[in-house]
Order: C-alpha cells, then structure tokens, then sequence
C-alpha cells in the first residue's frame, strides 16, 4: 500500500501447484507480473518478520488488469524476564514463569527448545565432505546389520552396526566431517518417557585427527537431524582402536514421538579414522554424513555400504531438574502467554549447580530469546542445630499435573490457615484448609483437580495461602 509500503517483498503466482511467475515490491511497496495466461492463480505473499497470505482462485483474463492487494501484519515478540537465576531447596520443587508478549499487529507462533547443556553453537559451514572420500579396507568380512537394543544390567544399547571390522571412511588427507546414526520413532517407542540417553560410545580407527565433538540432535526426519541439542569435545578422550564410552554432562530424556540421531565431529589429518562395520548399511538409518545437507554414505560414494560404529546407551530415566510448559502456542495480536519454568531438586543435592537455556523462535521470524537458567540448590536446614522455621508456600508438584498436584507449605507460627484454589478468573473453586495449625515446616495437602467432587477443565489455577497478616499466592497448570 501507499501509506505503509514493504520493499522486498516476494509475489508468486502458481497454477495447478506449479510455480508460474514471481515479483517482488518495490520501493513503493508495488509489484506488476504482466503477460500473464489466462487462468486462475493462487497468488502468495512472504516477507521476513510479517505473516504469510494467500489468496485463491485469482482470476487473469484476456485484456484486462486483476489488481491484487495485500496488507501485511506483523507480531512483535517481548520476553521477560530475560535471565533465570534460582535458589530451590534440596528435594522440593519451585516454579517461575516466562511471559511472551505480542505487541505487535498480527498473530504470532513460537516454538521453544530447552537445551540443558546450553545451547551447542556449531560452525556447519566447516562440514564439507571431499570427493575422494574411501574407506580403507583391511578385511574382506562381510555381514547383516539391523537395529538392536541390547539389555545391559540396568542399561539398553542401541546401535546399527555389527562390530567394528578393522574398517574407516576418510579420504587420505585432511578433511572435516560429521557423520551420524538416526534412531527412528519405531524403534524408540519401547523407551519414551522412561529413558534417558546417558552415554554415547564411538569408535576411532586411528589418532590422526585434532577435534572429536559427540552430537546429539531431536526432532528430525529422513534427511534432517532436527535440532542440535547436545555437543562436547571430547578429543582427549578418544581412545584408539577400541571403544570411547562416554557420560553425557547431563542426561537426555526421550520425548515421545522424537527422532534422535547420534553421532560425532571430526577434524582429520590423515588416513580413515572414522570406524565402520563390514556392512551393509541399515537403510535410511546407519550411516549419514553432513556436507551442506544430511547425505547417507550410499548416496555419496555407493560403495560405502556400511554404518558407523556409534552407540547410544539409554538407562532409566531421572525425573527431570527442568521443564519447560507449554513448548509451543500461537500468541493473538495485543496479547501474552505465561510459560512455566519448573525445577524439581528431588534427585539434586544440595550445592548442586546446574545451568541451562532456553530458546524461544518466533513464526514469522521477528526474532529468538534466548534465556540463560541457573539453579543453586541450597539447604533447608542445618544438621544439630535446632530448624529456623519460616512462613512460606511452596511450588506444587507435579505442575503442571493430570490427576492430582500436592501443595507444600510451613508455618513458623501457629495461626488459622486458609489454603484455597481460584481459576483465572478469580472465583474461588475450592476451600482445601480453613483451621487453627500448629508451627511446622512440612504441611503438605494433594488436590484432585476438582471442584465439589466434579472435574476442572484445563487452564491455569492460582492457590492461595492465608495465615494470620501473611497472604502468598502461586500458579498451577492442569492438563489432562
């Protein structure tokens, strides 16, 4: 438009799914694609930072001009706070909110990655595979891969490949790689949710490199490793010649429905270091390789039909220090989202560290936050020394919660109590306490998420506690 014009933006016109025409705004904020056929168009309009449109069934006919006018909107995305930085007792929980505002005059999606090792910040650009990629052959062995989950003591053991047969890609000379297993949805599904990939084992054929970094992405599909949510160097560590176990600095908990693809960076000198088994390669899943794009090993040299010798190792999964609700949303024009950031120290101890970031990516893209979280877990007490009692409500927890959430709080003084529970819009749903309690620093109460017997919808609750001149007030999430 006139008054508000958008230079750059990019015009298609497609007719029965193909691509017909293109233009782009001017200055003015017009475009013109002349000599068109007759026909009907669906006719697209994308710019950076505002929201996609379409329009359909757009009519060209003989000798006439179709003026099609698009008016653009645009989210504006403000986050608070922009640093975490929390005390939460040791075998407690606590939960802190993250608000995401559109201010701006269009809709806006958001997605949210949680990174508990911070995020991994890997130059791609350094991953270009050589032509002369080989694999140096010391063995005629040949063999059947397939995917196996191998039960060991506490721990499961998956892996494509049949053993490490005396094998290595490389190309002779130095070059820069990174090569990955893909762990699909099908073969994870025994493990979601109660499983953690704990450790990674590579193996290394020879000591002719100067970098190794273990990788970790979630998310991805046939052809896209997804999100790169865990990277370590471990070059000191690399043992030659047999297998690298290695602990992840934190556990990685399996959330269903992901894909994980498992593997390692590599900086080589010389020769073929990175191992291989004798083959052939597990479709689609035991070997691929980045150079630009996720390429499997077949696809770049078809002699390369193995996969590499990579591991994960999974193990019972820990409840989680932290979690992120909701990890998605569309936020309306002119409107906010509270997101909860919980910490449960149950299985922490006290002085225990732990540090994390958050990632908030906007749709369209008018930025991304990113959020640093530190959690000190402090005491509650101190050994042979008498309990300093104080008068504090607690986070719930689990929260947010499906059947029941338990409210924790202490009294440092006896005083009538009232702990009562109001939906959002402040009308009171239940009275759980209304008495005379004694000092105490462990009262406890669950809640069944109902109201006179009767279920809650989803949404959000706020639970209150009154004693004497004290008032608190805290946020609970119910999700069935």
């Amino acid at each position: 438009g006139t008054t508000d014009p958008i230079e750059g933006v990019l015009i298609t016109a497609t007719s029965s799914g193909k691509l017909v025409y293109t233009d782009t705004t001017d200055v003015n904020g017009y475009y013109e694609i002349p000599n068109m056929m007759v026909g009907y168009y669906t006719v697209e309009c994308t710019a950076v930072g505002y929201n996609y449109q379409v329009v359909t069934d757009v009519s060209i006919v003989v000798d006439q001009t179709n003026t099609q006018d698009f008016a653009l909107t645009a989210p504006i995305m403000v986050v608070t706070p922009t640093i975490i930085n929390v005390n939460v007792p040791a075998g407690s929980t606590d939960t802190t909110y993250i608000t995401i505002q559109n201010t701006g005059d269009g809709p806006m999606d958001f997605d949210i990655n949680l990174y508990e090792n911070s995020k991994p910040q890997t130059d791609y650009s350094r991953f270009v595979v050589d032509d002369d990629l080989v694999a140096l052959r010391n063995t005629t062995v040949t063999g059947s891969s397939q995917f196996t989950a191998t039960q060991n003591r506490d721990d499961v053991i998956i892996e494509y490949q049949t053993g490490y047969d005396n094998d290595g890609i490389g190309t002779g000379a130095a070059f820069s790689a990174m090569c990955a297993a893909r762990f699909t949805s099908d073969e994870l599904s025994p493990y979601y949710d109660t499983y953690d990939l704990t450790k990674v084992n590579i193996h290394i054929r020879t000591a002719d490199f100067t970098l190794v970094e273990l990788k970790v992405w979630e998310g991805g599909s046939f052809g896209n490793a997804g999100t790169e949510i865990y990277s370590e160097n471990i070059t000191g560590d690399v043992l030659i010649e047999q297998w690298t176990e290695h602990t992840l600095t934190a556990p990685i908990p399996l959330v269903s429905g992901n894909e994980y693809w498992i593997g390692y960076a590599i900086e080589a000198t010389a020769d073929h270091p990175m191992s291989i088994d004798s083959g052939p390669m597990e479709p689609n899943k035991g070997a691929w390789m980045y150079s630009g794009s996720w390429s499997l090993l077949t696809d770049i040299n078809p002699d390369l039909d193995y996969n590499w010798c990579i591991q994960g190792v999974l193990s019972s999964g820990e409840e989680p220090w932290i979690t992120v609700v909701p990890l998605f949303g569309t936020i309306p024009e002119g409107d906010q989202m509270d997101i909860a950031v919980i910490f449960n120290t149950t299985e922490l101890t006290i002085g225990d560290v732990k540090t994390a970031d958050i990632e908030i990516v906007s749709t369209p893209d008018v930025g991304t936050a990113s959020i640093p979280v530190t959690i000190t877990v402090g005491d509650i007490g101190v050994t042979g020394e008498p309990e300093i009692l104080v008068t504090e409500l607690y986070g719930n927890f689990p929260n947010p919660f499906s059947s029941s959430t338990t409210i924790k709080f202490s009294l440092r003084v006896a005083t009538h109590v009232k702990l009562s529970v109001y939906n959002i819009r402040g009308q009171l749903v239940n009275r759980l306490i209304d008495e005379d309690m004694a000092a105490g620093a462990d009262y406890q109460v669950e809640w069944s998420g109902a109201s006179n017997d009767k279920k809650l919808a989803n949404g959000i609750y706020f639970y209150k506690l009154d004693s004497g001149n004290k008032t608190f007030l805290k946020k609970m999430i119910l999700m069935r």
